[in-house]
C-alpha cells in the first residue's frame, strides 16, 4: 500500500511537470500572430503598415550595429528598407529580402545562439524567447563615447522598459534578430539587433 502511494505520487509529479514543460514552451497566440504579421508585411514591402502598426510615437525603434569595435545605436520613429546614406548604410537590409523567403508556419520558444566561429545558429528556424540579455543599450551607453547627461529620464525609462520586458524574436534564414515590447498592453517593434550576427569586433 506505502509503495503504491509512493508510486502514485511520483506519477502525479511526473505528469504536473510534462505539463508545466509543455505550458514554458508554448509562445502566445497574440505574440505569434504579431510576429508574423510583421514578417508578412515585410514580404509585401509594406512597411507604411509596420511604421502604423509596431512603431510605438515615443519608443521608436532602436538599431543596435557595430563600427569597428564598440556597439552603438540609433532611435529612429519610423523605418525605411531603402538603404540610407551614411555609416549605417545596411539599415534593415534582410527584412528586404524577406520577398524571396518563405515564413515559416512554425513560431517556436526558443533561445537561439549564433556562433561566431562557424558563422551559424545552433538551430534553424523561427524562434521567439524573453531570455534577453545582449544587446542592451544601458550597457552601451556606459561606453566613454557616449555623455549620458544629454539623455533624458524618458529615455533611460524607455530603455528600461525594452530590456526588461521584451521578447527577442530570430529568423535564423536571414540572421534577423528584433525585440518586441508590450507598452500599454500592445506588442511594439522596438529594437533591431545587428551585433548579434557581427562577428567583426
Amino acid at each position: 500500500m506505502f509503495r503504491n502511494t509512493i508510486l502514485l505520487i511520483f506519477m502525479i509529479f511526473t505528469f504536473s511537470g510534462k505539463a508545466q514543460l509543455a505550458k514554458d514552451q508554448t509562445v502566445d497566440e497574440t505574440l505569434k500572430t504579431v510576429i508574423r504579421d510583421i514578417l508578412q508585411l515585410s514580404a509585401d514591402a509594406n512597411v507604411s503598415e509596420i511604421n502604423k502598426k509596431y512603431i510605438h510615437p515615443e519608443f521608436g525603434v532602436y538599431d543596435v550595429f557595430r563600427i569597428g569595435v564598440p556597439d552603438t545605436f540609433e532611435q529612429h520613429f519610423s523605418i525605411s528598407f531603402s538603404f540610407p546614406a551614411g555609416q549605417n548604410s545596411s539599415r534593415y537590409p534582410n527584412l528586404m529580402e524577406i520577398t524571396e523567403i518563405a515564413i515559416p508556419k512554425e513560431v517556436v520558444k526558443y533561445n537561439a545562439i549564433f556562433d561566431c566561429n562557424e558563422m551559424v545558429w545552433d538551430r534553424a528556424g523561427l524562434f521567439v524567447t524573453d531570455s534577453i540579455s545582449y544587446p542592451r543599450i544601458s550597457k552601451i551607453l556606459k561606453q566613454p563615447v557616449f555623455e549620458t547627461s544629454k539623455f533624458s529620464k524618458s529615455f533611460y525609462k524607455q530603455v528600461k522598459h525594452i530590456e526588461e520586458k521584451s521578447h527577442r524574436v530570430v529568423f535564423t534564414k536571414l540572421d534577423i534578430v528584433f525585440y518586441l515590447t508590450k507598452i500599454d498592453g500592445k506588442w511594439y517593434l522596438t529594437l533591431f539587433d545587428r551585433v548579434t550576427t557581427d562577428c567583426s569586433a
